[in-house]
């Protein structure tokens, strides 16, 4: 259920700088007068009148409009939803358009449009008792009416109307969702984050190609000098899955000379998250992963993605991960590196990921 005060804030009239009310959208506009008349008739008004036929009834109210305009508008938001997120899963389309066409959502928006003072409707008794048990349904009930009248009146002009209005009317609404799922974004990435304490170096290094690298890349930790044990772990647990395929891939090793080892984080589709170097390849992974831990635009994007996804795509199956780890055991040398396929083992945390030669 929609809290009340919730509903009222975001179906709230919106004005400009200019004090021009920039929503809710202009109403599309029927022009069949026969139409707007059955849309805003209820059915009590004709409940009492016998002489009418039973196909003269159907015609006299707004019940089969509603029927029509609730298809409407599930559809139309259906849409809606689809094009603008198109990572997000099943599931959390469906929770978005619950509450996109939630009953109150609906009846507020009908009274922005005053539906309410246009409505003929027969107070008697019964009606009242239904109208306190379906908290005035009805008002939503209107609203869904007039959508299947501007699909009867004319639906190849109107359908592309009602598609347009509805994406502007429901705008401040997605809009809130989104800040919502931000928020949860954000919150888990502050809690977890947290345990991990990344301190500044107080040299830089020069790496391989004589360059000066950044703090990210040097990354730090509760054990400066191994890198934090902790980072690919924690990295995983915000951003990983299993299509994601996040790995760490070495670029060079340390040699006695001083030149450093350098190990890049990067995903299935070769980008390259981020650069850690060290002493070795150990320490160069964890900085790697340090240095992502630090790009927090970069972890809320992939954190996002992750949430989009459907359970299936993030979840390695039992079966599937001993298969891969069995050829990976057998077809590895000792820097955990594929002598003949693809398949990689991370030396460090026996992660198994695929990955192009």
């Amino acid at each position: 259920m929609t809290d009340s005060n919730t509903v009222n804030n975001i179906t709230a009239a919106k004005v400009d700088v200019n004090n021009e009310r920039v929503w809710p959208p202009k109403l599309p506009e029927l022009e069949d007068v026969k139409i707007r008349a059955r849309i805003f008739t209820h059915k009590s008004v004709i409940k009492d009148k016998d002489y009418l036929s039973s196909k003269d009834k159907a015609e006299s109210h707004n019940e089969r409009l509603e029927f029509l305009g609730d298809s409407i508008l599930n559809y139309t938001m259906t849409t809606i939803i689809y094009e603008k997120f198109p990572h997000m899963n099943e599931g959390h389309m469906s929770i978005l358009r619950m509450k996109l066409i939630n009953n109150d959502i609906i009846r507020e928006w009908a009274i922005l449009y005053n539906f309410h003072k246009l409505l003929k409707i027969n107070m008697d008794q019964t009606t009242s008792s239904t109208m306190e048990t379906n908290k005035y349904k009805f008002l939503s009930d209107v609203f869904e009416a007039y959508l299947g009248g501007l699909y009867e009146e004319n639906n190849k002009k109107n359908l592309p109307l009602i598609k347009k209005w509805l994406k502007k009317l429901s705008a401040p609404m997605i809009q809130q969702y989104k800040n919502e799922i931000r928020q949860k974004v954000e919150q888990s990435i502050n809690t977890s984050t947290s345990q991990l304490t990344i301190t500044q170096p107080t040299n830089y290094y020069n790496n391989n190609n004589g360059n000066m690298m950044s703090n990210s890349q040097l990354g730090g930790g509760s054990d400066y000098e191994n890198g934090n044990s902790n980072s690919k772990r924690l990295l995983y647990s915000l951003i990983g899955y299993a299509n994601l395929g996040l790995h760490y891939h070495p670029v060079t090793k340390a040699d006695p000379n001083g030149s450093l080892a350098e190990v890049e984080c990067r995903i299935s589709d070769g980008s390259v998250l981020g650069r850690g170097y060290g002493k070795n390849l150990k320490i160069a992974g964890r900085r790697a992963a340090e240095a992502v831990l630090n790009n927090k635009e970069l972890i809320e994007k992939y954190a996002r993605l992750r949430a989009s996804k459907p359970k299936e795509v993030t979840v390695v199956k039992a079966n599937d991960c001993k298969k891969v780890f069995k050829k990976a055991k057998n077809d590895t040398n000792s820097n955990g590196e594929s002598k003949s396929s693809s398949i990689k083992v991370d030396p460090n945390t026996g992660n198994m990921y695929l990955a192009k030669k």
